[in-house]
């Protein structure tokens, strides 16, 4: 049964609770599907059938790995990061997947720096050419969409740590697979800082519930910027996973973006009690950047395990935010917040992601007595302090970011990782500071300002700024732009559009007559625009 009701607004609720039976008709019977071969598998291990033995092979040993989702030059270059720190620093030997969307989003100098041999497995997926499942409603996949869609149908690893882009765990992900908690639901998902923020109950209404925070002061919404699933074992709610996001035109409104789509997915599956959050709330990683107005300013986000080990550190994007940054070394924060009830990371939230010197409270600890060791978390911390998760009151206390030694090595091998591939891809990328077709390049220079709009690589924003005659110049980070001066000295490349027939010899001269004119401009830009890609396909 397939949805077909293309007539009601996406952007109501109708479309969507029309496609819940299509949803509940196609899931039950995946269910009686499972259920079927996981006792034909069982029987094979007995009988030594070879469908058994196939069965009972995934089912027992499924295949694990990592997946970072993201396309386009930013984010492909902390991927790059990410991927490098993995084999590099944390010794990791899990295989790796890219997930991207389409062919404008993938940059050719950094697929060819993920796939060089040093860094393999590492295989690079462009899941825009898997094809689209009958049962859902078809829908274009991008933002939000594009991660989920990478764990729903993109990855082929049947158990998933699945990435934001800016997102790296701080031990090698094999240990993350060995948690009890995982095994035993075959999930883990990790809270955001908020109780309800940007959640509506209404969604959960509509379907007959009420809202989970609702009565439950200690109800955390979901981050998703790493998710850990057993994709075999939860087959049925990935369905309504895709389902709910499918119907993004409605469900965003009533939630941020993906984050909050699983825990009611689980729900839709029957399977809420299922659903494993992390108990332990995040830590704010702090710099002292005194030159702004507020002093601390939060850089990352620390995320804990059940026991509060930390395992992720979510950061504030090394590309374009830290590398572009000649002030201050960023990367490096050098104290923790305890972890932050919503109340406290409100105060951060509504200050510009920074706080005041009198928000934070940097002598509480000094009264502690606490002594870090390599295996000592967050929670041991509070413990010995005798802080609580749930204080709202300010200043919030901090703690030396060495006070979790682990992590803290870890921060700075990804730093050093950082600043090592950052150096490497500009020197790649200097080299495709060529000129091109109908455009004069100026290396080490750029034009502040006048942005029209940006683009997932080099070749897209040729093309658009071919395409458009307000369009004077674009850069290397993909901006194209209404004017291209003044100039000012960057760690960049602008091409300049040339004036009509300047360096183009013949083919800039105009046929007499207005609609001869015209035709003959047009048939210019589309010869320009073949050639000038066809140039940036050969740098």
């Amino acid at each position: 049964m397939a949805p077909n009701n293309t007539k009601i607004s996406a952007e109501t609720p109708w479309r969507m609770l029309l496609d819940f039976h299509c949803m509940v008709d196609y899931t039950e019977a995946l269910e009686r599907q499972l259920a079927a071969k996981a006792a034909s598998a069982a029987g094979g291990a007995e009988g030594e059938g070879k469908e058994g033995r196939e069965e009972g092979k995934g089912i027992s040993g499924s295949r694990r790995g990592v997946v970072w989702a993201g396309g386009g030059r930013y984010l492909l270059a902390n991927i790059l990061v990410g991927v490098t720190y993995l084999r590099e620093a944390l010794g990791s030997k899990l295989p790796v997947e890219v997930i991207y969307q389409g062919e404008a989003e993938m940059e050719p100098t950094l697929a060819r720096m993920l796939t060089a041999e040093k860094l393999q497995p590492v295989k690079l997926v462009d899941a825009s050419r898997i094809p689209y499942p009958s049962h859902h409603r078809p829908v274009e996949i991008y933002g939000f969409t594009s991660k989920v869609w990478a764990l729903y149908a993109g990855t082929s690893f049947d158990e998933v740590l699945l990435m934001d882009a800016d997102n790296y765990p701080l031990v090698p992900p094999e240990e993350i697979f060995e948690m009890e908690e995982y095994k035993q639901y075959g999930n883990a998902f990790w809270p955001d800082f908020w109780h309800s923020l940007w959640t509506k109950d209404d969604i959960w209404h509509m379907f007959g519930s009420k809202a989970p925070w609702e009565g439950n002061p200690h109800h955390r919404t979901t981050e998703s910027g790493q998710v850990l699933v057993n994709r075999k074992r939860m087959a049925v709610v990935l369905e309504w996973i895709w389902y709910v996001n499918s119907h993004r035109d409605f469900t965003y409104r009533m939630m941020h973006g993906d984050k909050d789509t699983y825990k009611l997915a689980f729900y839709l599956a029957g399977k809420l009690d299922q659903f494993n959050q992390v108990p332990v709330y995040n830590s704010m990683a702090l710099k002292d950047v005194r030159d702004t107005e507020h002093h601390w300013k939060m850089q990352s986000v620390y995320q804990y395990s059940f026991k509060g080990l930390p395992l992720f550190y979510h950061q504030s994007k090394f590309f374009p935010h830290i590398a572009g940054d000649s002030r201050h070394n960023l990367s490096l924060t050098e104290w923790l917040s305890v972890p932050a009830s919503d109340r406290r990371a409100m105060f951060i939230h509504k200050e510009g992601m920074a706080l005041w010197d009198n928000e934070t409270d940097f002598e509480a600890h000094r009264k502690c007595g606490f002594v870090p060791g390599p295996d000592k978390g967050i929670s041991d911390i509070m413990t010995q302090c005798g802080w609580k998760q749930e204080e709202t009151s300010m200043p919030i206390p901090v703690v030396p970011r060495s006070w979790l030694p682990r992590a803290s090595a870890s921060v700075d091998a990804l730093t050093a990782t950082f600043w090592a591939v950052r150096d490497r891809i500009e020197a790649l990328r200097y080299k495709e500071c060529k000129d091109l077709r109908g455009f004069k390049v100026y290396p080490g220079m750029d034009r502040i300002g006048d942005d029209m709009s940006w683009h997932t690589s080099l070749k897209t924003a040729y093309r658009a700024c071919v395409g458009d005659a307000e369009c004077k110049a674009f850069n290397l980070d993909g901006w194209i732009k209404r004017s291209s001066t003044p100039m000012v000295k960057e760690r960049n490349c602008i091409w300049v559009k040339l004036e009509e027939g300047e360096g183009e010899g013949e083919e800039g001269g105009e046929e007499g007559g207005e609609g001869k004119g015209s035709r003959r401009q047009a048939q210019q830009r589309r010869s320009l625009l073949l050639r000038g890609v066809e140039d940036i396909n050969q740098a």
